[in-house]
């Protein structure tokens, strides 16, 4: 089901659960959410998505390396 979904809120509490794995792997693990972005979507395919993204990111990254993650609006889109 396609609802209302703030990205923002999913990126952060997916990096607050990945945070210890990074620090165990030595790598630093930052986002920048410039504000609330809203998306169309299905919750739990998004929160999946991110964290794959994530997982995969950290799974990949080299030891004192850093995984950036960014959510921003763009503009008509």
């Amino acid at each position: 089901t396609h609802t209302q979904v703030e990205l923002s809120e999913i990126v952060r509490r997916a990096e607050e659960m990945f945070e210890p794995v990074a620090e165990e792997r030595q790598i630093t693990l930052s986002s920048e959410i410039h504000e609330p972005t809203l998306v169309l979507g299905d919750r739990q395919q998004l929160r999946q998505v991110i964290t794959n993204l994530i997982d995969n990111a950290i799974k990949f990254t080299p030891a004192h390396g850093q995984v950036r993650m960014r959510v921003q609006k763009v503009p008509d889109q």
